[in-house]
């Protein structure tokens, strides 16, 4: 399975997960961090798709994959390895942005186009922590995604 699919098939998943628990106590802690995951999962698909790689067919087996010992695999943030490292290009330094959008009948939208846009990672989590929090946005409707580069 490519990466892209393996991604669309996890996206989906969390989907499914977050519709299936809806009704569980902990509702609110379960979808809050199913939500950070999806973020990073549809920034690693949007990153797929704007890639084009063209590789030779060759043989491939498949590990069976081992249980990792007394890990903790939970996702708490938006961070992961290289998710926001900043690249370096002719002796200058590039920082992403990110924009704050939700889920509407025509799609996925920007948020507010004045206070939602061009945000720092850290800017983008207290903006979409306070739509959720304060403004009863829902967590599976709202998404942060790569605006650009400061």
């Amino acid at each position: 399975m490519d990466n892209k699919v393996a991604l669309e098939v996890a996206l989906t998943n969390i989907n499914s997960t977050s519709k299936i628990l809806s009704d569980n106590p902990s509702f609110e802690i379960i979808n809050s961090n199913l939500s950070a995951v999806r973020l990073i999962l549809e920034s690693q698909l949007a990153r797929t798709e704007s890639t084009v790689t063209v590789t030779t067919p060759t043989a491939v087996t498949t590990p069976v994959p081992v249980p990792l010992p007394n890990v903790d695999t939970r996702v708490t943030s938006l961070e992961s390895e290289d998710y926001d490292a900043p690249t370096q290009s002719q002796s200058t330094i590039s920082i992403n942005t990110y924009r704050i959008e939700e889920e509407t009948t025509a799609g996925w939208t920007v948020v507010d186009p004045k206070e939602t846009v061009k945000l720092t990672k850290e800017e983008a989590q207290e903006k979409i922590d306070a739509l959720i929090r304060t403004q009863g946005y829902a967590p599976y409707r709202v998404r942060v995604v790569v605006d650009g580069q400061r």
